[in-house]
């Protein structure tokens, strides 16, 4: 019983580890056998399945896992973040379980009413959601309200980030604008720059991402050095903004990738063609499949 208990614990330990180094997936195919029989690896591995987007093997054991810890507000988050990876990769689902998905975050608020990623999940279905399966701007403002409540920054933030989406350049700067001059809350000019992305205004973009890069903000450092790229200017401080971010993040996450590529693309333009078929080789480490990175390597004279 000994032997199994530390065989249990060990392979639980494992488990966290290869999770918090970014191997979700290497977590999810340790953790599936222990599921059925340990309550703490059942918990695990629905944090593990939706971090790798694994909806199959989340979605299997989630009503296992929310019978087992029913007042966890957290887990209906990751749940319900599984079913919008289902419904991402088979959008007709959304017809019929839109309302498991939005059940599931309502409650979630029920259970503790500052779990901000809730919020996040209902403004953005109502937002960005067909009409037709339940988006509506005035629930997705509605939710932005009751955000406030919570965090006054962040749900100003969702606002404007609604009147991005409803390419409402008008109502986004008012609100953007003057959290620019007052706030430096690294995510109000990591906001603003997206917004300014969006409408190609590289040049301001880079501006409002320096602002929350210079704190140490790691998304803003990496979109400082794209928007210089996607503008074609400052391609040396674009190298630097990607060194810095790569310092900080070496897991397989979607900006870790990108920043490699973009990383190569910056080379390009400086003719620094050996340093980019090394940032775009070290993109496909990560991701062997990218069909980005090969592309640059096979135009650069390097097959795969």
């Amino acid at each position: 019983m000994w032997l199994f208990m530390m065989v249990w614990m060990g392979s639980l330990d494992q488990a966290k580890t290869l999770l918090d180094s970014g191997k979700p997936a290497e977590a999810v195919a340790m953790l599936t056998d222990l599921a059925d029989s340990e309550p703490n690896a059942l918990r695990l591995l629905i944090t593990a399945s939706d971090r790798c987007g694994d909806f199959e093997t989340g979605l299997a054991k989630s009503d296992q896992a929310l019978e087992a810890f029913p007042e966890d507000s957290f887990l209906h988050v990751e749940v319900a973040s599984l079913y919008r990876a289902k419904f991402t990769e088979n959008p007709m689902g959304w017809m019929t379980g839109r309302s498991r998905y939005i059940d599931l975050l309502t409650r979630a608020i029920e259970l503790d009413a500052d779990n901000q990623a809730a919020y996040l999940g209902l403004i953005g279905f109502y937002a960005n959601a067909p009409s037709m399966v339940g988006g509506s701007v005035e629930e997705a403002l509605k939710w932005c309200d009751a955000l406030e409540h919570v965090d006054i920054t962040a749900g100003m933030l969702q606002r404007a980030n609604v009147y991005v989406g409803q390419k409402d350049e008008k109502k986004w700067r008012e609100i953007l604008a003057p959290m620019m001059e007052s706030s430096n809350d690294p995510r109000v000019g990591f906001t603003y720059g997206m917004a300014l992305q969006s409408v190609d205004d590289y040049h301001g973009a880079a501006k409002a991402f320096d602002k929350g890069a210079q704190a140490g903000h790691a998304p803003s450092i990496y979109q400082a050095g794209r928007s210089r790229v996607l503008g074609e200017f400052e391609v040396e401080k674009a190298v630097a903004w990607f060194d810095a971010y790569l310092k900080l993040e070496q897991t397989q996450t979607e900006y870790t990738i990108g920043a490699y590529k973009r990383l190569g693309q910056a080379y390009e333009m400086l003719d620094q063609k050996a340093l980019a078929r090394e940032a775009y080789q070290s993109a496909l480490k990560l991701d062997p499949e990218d069909k980005e990175a090969k592309s640059s390597l096979k135009k650069l004279g390097v097959s795969q």
